[in-house]
């Protein structure tokens, strides 16, 4: 048993042993098999990092390559940037990025940018300009590139990772590959693609709401932020301080309201807005920095180069510009305006001798609308002694009455030594009376009226001048006042009375004279009379002229001592276009009875000259209609209302038309006749959309369509009101005030209203056109015309800009914010302080000495030169851009901001805190919004705002204009400058008649309510005119009045921020590696955000070098000709697939 019993224990010890042999066995088989397994995976982590890595270093070598394109394509100034999409909406690759040279280049060598080689690049997306698309490919430089399908071998760079599950497939971007290969074999390849930022609306910029008066000036010139909330999915973004946190897209996507996020939708807009955007302040046409005109005309005196110089060839001096940029100082300083209870008043001078020293002083006094004569008579007994008992003499009454305009947004004083004087040398009219049906036999033939208030002899001829009026009350901003004689009773001829505010019946000149040899109308009290006036040429006349009348602004010692000849109307040979007969008509007879007594006065006609308006009234009392009258034009875009002399010669129809001022008669047979003499309680006159009261088309009593600035202008597009568009005397002629031909000759014509920053094409001129000897509207002779708007968009839009850094000390400025000049300087410069214009900023802060030396530099006589190379604009906006949304968001940027005003009724500062949509042709208008709701409502009061200068847009009115203009952007662009995006095209067709932005601004219902206030100009109405180009007459009266939105209007607020090109751009660059079969093994992507600064890639030229010589000849060094100024990587992240 024992043995047995050992036996088997020594068996079970043997197998035990076999099990845990074979158990140990296991174990290493498993832990080599572990083993190899680790090792295995760590070859092939090993293998994917080295993977990676290379695919990473495609990737960066992909970005370096996209970023020296970038240098060598975009780095020069002269470059325009624009998306693909720009060739229409069904493009297959919408979002390339393209780049073309702008005008500028290739005009080297003395070549000029002329009408031929403008027109000569206007086919559909400017080809013979275009460089290249920038993106990786072989065939990026093919301009139809972007219209083809792109082959297999591509890679998303924009997907649902960037636009948000749910993205739109049109708003994915795909970009060929580069393959790499070494020894003929595949060994990765690469992509990258890049987008300009300054397309898309900037979103974080943020500028607290303003305060004070000059803070809201300057934010309606210079919008402070883009309304991003206007776009659909980003209507939540916050509107505080906290928007700047959005440094990046990913940031963004927190700063919902109330801390909410962005909704996923909000990453639809990847093409739309940008965290990331600044501009230079770089010319694009001509290369060079922008000179600032901030700094020029804050200089005491222009330098030499200016002196006498034309702004562009036909057009106003610099020495004008200069004065009118200054007019915001005081009288005492050269300016022109004074401060009366902290309201500023247009004042030229303090005394006559001072206004008349003044330049273009006729430009600065009111402007008569009305020069009119009313005929009347009333009876007196007759001397019983000569003409026997119950007899009456009837007597003629000449009453004179006149309308002033104050056509500027302030109040209005002339000095209080001065006067104007009205002198009358002839009246075109004859008279004859009729008494019980039987022509009297002292007037067989008709007597010329000129006569019988003249009393003087009938073979003679000389002038009336017997009315003078001063203007003892300011006129407040755009006011029309009426004037009249206010004697108790009327007086001999020849007296001289004074006119005086209101509307008086009683006063006026009489004359007994009413027959010929000076014999007197006796007739009985029951004897019917008639009275017929008739048109007339017989009498003798100065100079054969029919009709002329004078205007003198004469000082303290009167006329013919002291006088500056002011304004005159003249007609020469023109009796069927500026007068008619009156029909007879039993309505206007009267006896001696009736009219017995000055109070018993009865009205015969009402004649004269009146500015044209908006719509004509048909009168009342059935009247007769002018040549004159029935000519309608556009005439608050063609006619100048400062105009020296009104000459109309042989029934010439242009002139009859560009005159500024309509010829009438009207019958009056009683005071309640319509029109008549139309004056509101406080002495008030009509102009704008009639001249008269009734509803729903009533005049204004205000219309104001010219600013005076009294703070420092800071926006281009202020300059609308700085008569660019004027007829300009010749700077080289010296000539007296009193120079009966005022101060001619002339060399600027025509007439152009609100010139820079509008692009009307002009009906004198051909279409393709900018300078043309053809019959001048001021007098029908032969001259050469410039289309002023044309050229002086060309000579400032791209070289010049306002840098703001002016004085803010005017009294509009509360006194504890008011600066000096040097303040706002060196406060931009050390402490980043915002300039008056809060999108410029100093691109590099400075302290001590450095900022000492930038500042006595800067503020150097050729500082104007050199401060735009320092500057920087936050959220510039490329003008080529094709996205709806950031148009949109774009032109609506004054949206919900203050909105201050200076009323034109009481001629006092009111604001609001908030305005919808405002646009504006005034800094500070007169009035607040005239909002489109309240045409079919309260009619009167949106018509009153309307033509005191702004207008408050609707939510759908932007959408339409960002849509138009969008398509607008397809027509026309890319524009090679900023001129060429203001200006109109120099060919036929709608693309002639007006620049991009008023073509868009044309296409939306934006000005709807002219259509139902204004009278229309048609082909009938133009066919004997003789224009060389009839089209560019036609449409509404209205065009270009106050309340007419402009692309000028529009541009008030944004032309600080326009721009043809992008500076800002982000570059996604794409790196595969792959094994030998070609398969890929590791993908990387990678963003970087670059922006080009003002030095040039070799430092050796400063920023500011004048790039051409006057031989036209480029001055920089070889590689700054090539690759322009520097680009610098501002950010830079890997993506990860899921970013993308």
């Amino acid at each position: 048993m024992q043995n047995r019993r050992q036996k088997q224990a020594i068996g079970r010890r043997q197998g035990f042993a076999l099990v845990a042999t074979i158990s140990v066995m296991v174990l290493l088989v498993m832990i080599a098999l572990a083993m190899l397994s680790l090792s295995t995976v760590e070859l092939r982590s090993s293998q994917q990092g080295q993977a990676m890595q290379d695919a990473r270093a495609n990737a960066r070598m992909a970005l370096m390559i996209a970023l020296g394109e970038l240098q060598k394509q975009t780095g020069p100034d002269r470059r325009v940037t624009a998306r693909a999409d720009i060739l229409g909406d069904e493009i297959t690759q919408p979002h390339l990025l393209g780049v073309w040279d702008s005008w500028g280049e290739g005009m080297e060598d003395g070549e000029q940018l002329t009408e031929a080689n403008v027109a000569s690049s206007y086919d559909v997306g400017r080809p013979t300009r275009f460089r290249k698309w920038l993106v990786s490919g072989a065939n990026a430089d093919d301009f139809q590139f972007p219209q083809s399908d792109l082959a297999t071998d591509s890679v998303e760079m924009v997907g649902l990772g960037s636009l948000g599950q749910g993205g739109d497939p049109k708003l994915m971007v795909r970009v060929p590959k580069v393959a790499l290969e070494e020894n003929g074999q595949r060994k990765g390849s690469y992509s990258w693609w890049i987008t300009g930022e300054n397309s898309k609306a900037r979103v974080n910029l943020y500028q607290a709401d303003a305060q004070g008066l000059a803070s809201r000036a300057n934010e309606s010139v210079a919008a402070p932020v883009l309304a991003v909330r206007e776009i659909e999915e980003m209507n939540t973004l916050v509107q505080d301080e906290t928007v700047l946190r959005g440094v990046t897209r990913g940031t963004l996507d927190f700063l919902g309201d109330g801390g909410a996020d962005l909704p996923e939708s909000a990453k639809y807009r990847f093409h739309d807005v940008t965290v990331d955007s600044l501009g230079l302040l770089t010319d694009t046409k001509s290369a060079g920095m922008r000179k600032d005109l901030s700094l020029l005309f804050e200089l005491d005196g222009l330098p030499m180069d200016f002196a006498k110089q034309e702004i562009y060839e036909g057009g106003p001096a610099w020495d004008d510009l200069y004065g009118y940029y200054r007019s915001y100082k005081p009288v005492d300083e050269g300016g022109m305006v004074k401060w009366v209870g902290g309201v500023p008043h247009f004042a030229a001078g303090d005394t006559w001798s001072e206004y008349v020293g003044k330049a273009n002083w006729r430009r600065h006094l009111p402007i008569p609308t009305k020069w009119q004569w009313l005929v009347s008579h009333y009876s007196v007994p007759a001397d019983p002694d000569v003409h026997g008992p119950g007899k009456f003499q009837v007597n003629m009454v000449f009453d004179n009455i006149m309308e002033l305009w104050n056509p500027y947004t302030i109040p209005m004083s002339i000095p209080s030594d001065s006067q104007i004087d009205f002198k009358l040398w002839n009246i075109p009219y004859g008279i004859s009376y009729y008494v019980g049906g039987q022509r009297w036999n002292r007037t067989p033939s008709k007597k010329p009226l000129w006569w019988i208030i003249q009393d003087m002899p009938e073979s003679t001829h000389w002038q009336l001048h017997n009315a003078m009026l001063r203007l003892d009350t300011p006129l407040m901003p755009g006011e029309v006042r009426v004037y009249s004689d206010n004697s108790d009773s009327p007086q001999p001829p020849n007296h001289l009375f004074r006119l005086e505010p209101g509307w008086q019946m009683s006063g006026g000149l009489y004359s007994y004279k009413l027959g010929h040899g000076g014999h007197p109308l006796i007739v009985s009290g029951g004897d019917e009379i008639e009275a017929v006036i008739e048109k007339d040429g017989s009498a003798p006349t100065w100079a054969g002229f029919d009709h002329f009348t004078d205007i003198y602004f004469t000082g303290p010692n009167g006329y013919p001592n002291e006088y500056g000849y002011f304004k005159g109307v003249i007609t020469k040979d023109s009796f069927d276009t500026v007068t008619n007969d009156l029909e007879r008509t039993s309505d206007a007879n009267f006896t001696a009875g009736q009219i017995a007594g000055v109070g018993n006065k009865k009205p015969l006609a009402l004649m004269g000259m009146r500015m044209r308006t908006e719509h004509r009234i048909e009168p009342s009392s059935e009247s007769p209609i002018s040549e004159s009258e029935k000519a309608k034009v556009k005439h608050y875009l063609l006619n100048d209302p400062w105009q020296l002399n009104t000459d109309v010669r042989n029934n010439n129809p242009l002139t009859l038309r560009h005159g500024g001022y309509e010829f009438f008669i009207q019958r009056v047979n009683s005071l309640n006749d319509y029109p008549f003499v139309e004056v509101t309680a406080d002495n008030k006159g009509y102009l704008g959309t009639s001249r008269g009261a009734l509803e729903p088309l009533n005049g204004q009593n205000h219309v104001p369509i010219q600013e005076i600035p009294y703070q420092p202008m800071i926006s281009l597009a202020q300059l609308q009101h700085a008569g660019l568009g004027h007829p300009w005397p010749d700077p080289n002629h010296v000539q007296s005030p009193n120079d009966p031909d005022g101060p001619v000759p002339y060399v600027s014509f025509p007439y152009v209203a609100n010139a820079f920053g509008n692009s009307w094409a002009l009906p004198y001129l051909g279409a393709s056109e900018i300078e043309e000897s053809a019959p001048a509207p001021d007098n029908g002779g032969s001259r050469l015309l410039h289309d002023k708007c044309w050229k002086a968009n060309e000579a400032l839009w791209d070289a010049w800009c306002f840098s703001s850094v002016s004085p803010q000390d005017q009294e509009l400025v509360a006194s504890p914010q008011q600066r000096d000049r040097l303040q706002v300087l060196q406060e931009a410069l050390e402490d980043g302080t915002s300039l008056p214009n809060s999108r410029y900023r100093f691109m590099q802060i400075r302290q001590g000495d450095q900022a000492q030396e930038l500042m006595t530099e800067l503020l150097d006589e050729d500082g104007y030169k050199k401060i735009s190379s320092h500057l920087v604009c936050e959220g510039a906006f490329n003008v080529n851009s094709t996205s709806v949304e950031a148009w949109q968001a774009f032109l609506a940027s004054l949206d919900g901001r203050a909105l201050a005003w200076l009323s034109a009724e009481t001629g006092q500062f009111d604001q609001k805190d908030e305005q919808r949509y405002p646009v504006s042709r005034f800094t500070i208008p007169n009035a607040d919004g005239a909002e489109t709701d309240e045409f079919d409502g309260d009619q009167k009061e949106f018509l009153r705002k309307r033509w005191e200068g702004v207008r408050s847009l609707t939510e759908y009115e932007i959408e339409e204009l960002a849509e138009a203009m969008v398509e607008q952007v397809r027509e026309r662009g890319p524009f090679l400058s900023l001129a060429e995006f203001v200006n109109r095209r120099l060919s036929s067709g709608e693309s002639g008649l007006r620049g991009a932005l008023q073509a868009a601004i044309d296409e939306t219902s934006i000005n709807k309510s002219f259509e139902k206030t204004s009278d229309l100009v048609t082909q009938n109405e133009v066919a004997e005119v003789g224009y060389r180009n009839p089209e560019a007459a036609l449409g509404k009266v209205g065009e270009g009045a106050p309340g007419y939105v402009t692309q000028a209007d529009v541009l008030m607020p944004l032309a600080p921020l326009v721009r043809v090109r992008s500076d800002t751009f982000k570059i996604r660059a794409y790196g595969e590696s792959v094994d030998s079969r070609g398969r890929v093994q590791a993908r990387a992507y990678c963003e970087a955000v670059v922006q080009r600064y003002p030095e040039y890639l070799d430092r050796v030229d400063e920023p500011e070098k004048e790039v051409f010589n006057p031989s036209n000849q480029n001055q920089l060094a070889e590689v700054n000709q090539a690759f322009g100024r520097r680009f610098k990587v501002q950010s830079f992240r890997w993506l990860s697939l899921d970013e993308v």
